[in-house]
């Protein structure tokens, strides 16, 4: 099984979808994940969520799904690129005891959609947490938010991830009501096995064969950390003089380790002096 993304449309009807299945991308997010089976389950659906949300954004950037909570689980965080990208991680408090996603983080839980384009400005959204799964929850913000219509499925096991979504297209809000009814009802009947383990042609077929769809070429996708040095440094800068010193003369060197991929950064003093006598050529 391939980690591909599908993004397809209807002739006859003013509904779009994608469908996203990951095997070598969900892995990699695995091994950096220490958790049980809830956390990694949470976390392939929400980097599931984060590739379907992304790919109908028509800028470069990102697009990044994060909660926070004092419940078992203390941060959610998938983040997509436009380059089908995908990194994300979970940390706990206390080992999960159920799937609810409201139980999951707590009754302070804060969930958001962040959108961070090449150019321009950022957005973020807030996601209502009044369900109990990730999809719906997400249904919700795109109600709210968006004012689209949309549906998710999402699922995943301890070796593969998968979601499926349908959304009305942003010029035509109006679309019939029983194209909208006609093709959620069909992509109900798919099943948990369905989505993870049909080749996702065969699954669009299976589901949507008498409706016209007409499926693009798919995109691969890869799980991929967008550290650097630079963007390192930025943060630092953002610290600002005084705190980055301070570190500086209780450690002798700032350190850094990415919460995604691990990657180490050591930072001496030279450096940071030099960072903060000219912060453009970091």
């Amino acid at each position: 099984m391939s980690d591909t993304l599908y993004r397809f449309t209807f002739d006859h009807a003013n509904v779009r979808g994608t469908i996203v299945q990951m095997d070598a991308s969900y892995a990699e997010a695995r091994k950096r994940l220490r958790g049980d089976m809830l956390s990694s389950e949470l976390l392939g659906q929400a980097l599931c969520a984060s590739l379907l949300m992304s790919a109908h954004i028509k800028t470069p950037g990102t697009l990044a799904i994060q909660a926070v909570g004092s419940g078992p689980v203390s941060l959610l965080l998938a983040e997509a690129t436009h380059q089908r990208n995908v990194r994300g991680i979970v940390r706990l408090n206390s080992p999960p005891e159920s799937s609810d996603l409201r139980a999951l983080l707590g009754d302070d839980g804060r969930m958001a959609v962040t959108i961070t384009p090449q150019e321009g400005n950022r957005y973020q959204g807030v996601v209502p947490l009044e369900h109990a799964s990730l999809s719906a929850c997400l249904e919700g913000y795109f109600l709210q938010s968006e004012q689209l219509p949309t549906r998710l499925w999402l699922v995943a096991d301890a070796h593969r991830a998968a979601g499926l979504m349908l959304q009305v297209l942003p010029a035509e809000q109006r679309a019939d009501d029983a194209d909208w009814v006609h093709l959620t009802t069909l992509a109900d009947t798919v099943t948990e096995d369905e989505l993870l383990h049909l080749p996702p042609t065969d699954l669009l077929y299976r589901l949507f064969h008498e409706e016209d769809a007409r499926v693009y070429d798919p995109e691969n996708v890869r799980y991929a950390c967008t550290c650097s040095e630079q963007r390192t440094l930025e943060a630092i800068c953002q610290l600002g003089r005084e705190e980055a010193f301070s570190i500086l003369d209780e450690q002798g060197a700032i350190e850094v380790q990415c919460q995604f991929c691990n990657q180490p950064y050591r930072f001496d003093r030279a450096r940071i002096e030099k960072l903060f006598a000219d912060p453009t050529l970091h």
